[in-house]
């Protein structure tokens, strides 16, 4: 039980980081129209007040996903995580708040020209200021937080490389590693478009219509990007998480083709919507269906995962006789 709902918690966390990362790079293009087109100034300050809300909210889902890690599978995770510097763990929490008060400096400064300002264009000192407020805040989430996260679970099953510490940025060339960062990306630009169409359809209307195109050409451009990455992770992986995705084990090769059928099943509507073609029901289920996606997915890595750990177990049992 405990095993289903670090898959529901993990699956969140995973949607609220990938809000808080990639709506604000959505952002900088919204910007960059927002003294033009009224809907882009608005969806820029909706994306900026979600991407506060979701960070903060992705904190507390990253903490009950560690405590339900340390009743499942305690050891091969602090193993993962002594391989790491101590500093990179340290700086994590500061490059958080930084992103945070980057987000809420980029937001206050909006909101400030929308009332001072009267419909005004800001100038070009304080767009500049803005802009890069919300393109550091969203790179240093990037570049930080998915590579780390990444390598820990890669290292879980690394029982090789426990003891010896290894370096931030000559993991970040690691295959496995690399092919999951660029997937995580991908997800996050999935997630931050179908956010930009979700508040099209909430607003619903005739105004609103292009912020329903502009989030789903980004989702599936990304999600089409995502299927040719996923087949460079599968490649990655250890030969026995491969072969479970494949067929050797039941449940996960379920899960993965599940998965699978259902990123296929979205993107005519993705493609659809991003061509002009927007129905209220397509896009609401679109959203349910990237949602099912990410769900299935990380219910397959934790299964594949939980396979790897369990071989570790009967190899030590066997190491000990």
């Amino acid at each position: 039980m405990e095993a289903f709902g670090l898959t529901f918690v993990a699956t969140a966390h995973l949607l609220a980081v990938d809000v808080a990362m990639a709506a604000p790079a959505f952002c900088l293009w919204l910007q960059w129209r927002a003294d033009r087109d009224e809907l882009a100034r608005r969806l820029d300050l909706y994306l900026l007040r979600l991407s506060l809300v979701t960070l903060l909210l992705a904190v507390a889902l990253g903490g009950m996903a560690v405590a339900l890690i340390a009743r499942l599978h305690p050891q091969p995770y602090l193993n993962a995580f002594h391989e790491l510097p101590r500093r990179r763990y340290e700086f994590g929490v500061v490059e958080l708040l930084f992103s945070l008060a980057c987000y809420a400096v980029a937001l206050r400064v909006g909101r400030w020209r929308e009332r001072a300002n009267d419909g005004q264009p800001i100038s070009r000192r304080w767009f500049a200021f803005r802009w890069w407020a919300t393109f550091l805040g969203s790179l240093n989430l990037a570049y930080h937080f998915p590579p780390l996260f990444v390598m820990l679970g890669v290292l879980t099953a690394r029982p090789a490389t426990w003891g010896h510490e290894a370096r931030f940025t000559g993991l970040l060339a690691d295959g496995e590693i690399l092919a999951r960062t660029v997937h995580h990306w991908l997800a996050a630009l999935v997630v931050g478009g179908m956010a930009a169409a979700y508040y099209g359809i909430r607003q619903n209307g005739a105004d609103d219509r292009p912020a329903v195109v502009w989030g789903c050409r980004l989702a599936a451009a990304a999600m089409l990007l995502q299927v040719f990455s996923g087949f460079l992770v599968v490649a990655e992986l250890p030969a026995a998480a491969r072969n479970a995705l494949l067929g050797d084990d039941l449940a996960a090769t379920g899960l993965f083709a599940a998965a699978l059928v259902a990123t296929f099943f979205v993107l005519p509507r993705l493609a659809a919507s991003a061509w002009g073609h927007v129905d209220r029901r397509y896009v609401l289920g679109s959203c349910l269906l990237v949602l099912l996606v990410m769900l299935l997915m990380t219910a397959a890595r934790h299964r594949t995962r939980e396979l790897l750990l369990a071989n570790q177990r009967v190899a030590a049992k066997l190491g000990l006789h």
